[in-house]
């Protein structure tokens, strides 16, 4: 007997037939370790870019932060970012409270970092005992003395010097000094040692007597020459 239903079934194989390869079609997934030709790892290990583990990867790789999913690709030494966020800084405040520094990116961001705070150091001159001639105070309060070695200048009694400097090197140096004898006398010390001596009193300095008339030979002798004559005449 002809069943006349067959051609329909007949004709729907072609329609189910489109159906199951659209369906096929449709549930294909293509991943992006398809289209780059390379491993595509992820994780929390890279954090940030240059960082060289997880290491093993090859060339082009990917690494994709599943925290902040910032994706990395290996360029044979280390993980790099895949692109660069060039932004421009728009501004920056700083709280001398906190030492915090606050910038204001151009997409509305804002990145803060903490200056360490950096303390008053002092450096005070002191005349303390020893060879402390200053003390320094640094950051954590500690004091450090500043040490200078004494020198030293002595009198060898032979009409020099030595001085003595901080690296102990002697240098000896010709001295000159004048002494006062009394009665208008002075001794002068040279600075070969030698003594001199300078009498500033009137008998020892002498007196010409060639225009004067008188028979004084020295100052003293003029001068009480004079006074005996101005006595008599009075």
């Amino acid at each position: 007997m002809y069943n006349r239903n067959y051609p329909k079934r007949k004709s729907l194989l072609p329609v189910l037939l489109f159906l199951f390869t659209g369906f096929a079609f449709a549930q294909t997934t293509v991943t992006l370790q398809d289209q780059c030709n390379c491993e595509v790892l992820s994780g929390t290990e890279v954090s940030a870019p240059g960082m060289a583990t997880p290491a093993g990867a090859d060339v082009g790789d990917i690494y994709v932060n599943t925290n902040t999913g910032t994706i990395y690709y290996w360029d044979g030494d280390s993980w790099e970012l895949t692109s660069s966020d060039n932004q421009q800084l728009e501004n920056f405040t700083y709280d001398n409270t906190t030492g915090e520094l606050s910038l204001s990116l151009e997409n509305g961001g804002i990145a803060t970092v903490v200056l360490p705070v950096e303390t008053i150091t002092t450096l005070t001159n002191t005349l303390g005992a020893g060879n402390i001639i200053g003390e320094y105070t640094n950051e954590n309060g500690d004091i450090v003395s500043i040490l200078e070695t004494i020198t030293t200048i002595q009198d060898n009694g032979d009409g020099n010097v030595t001085f003595t400097n901080e690296a102990g090197t002697s240098i000896t140096v010709a001295k000159s000094a004048i002494t006062d004898l009394g009665n208008g006398v002075y001794q002068f010390t040279n600075g070969d040692g030698t003594d001199v001596t300078l009498d500033t009193r009137a008998s020892s300095n002498p007196y010409d007597n060639t225009t004067s008339g008188l028979a004084a030979t020295d100052v003293q002798a003029a001068i009480d020459e004079i006074n005996a004559a101005a006595g008599t005449v009075a």
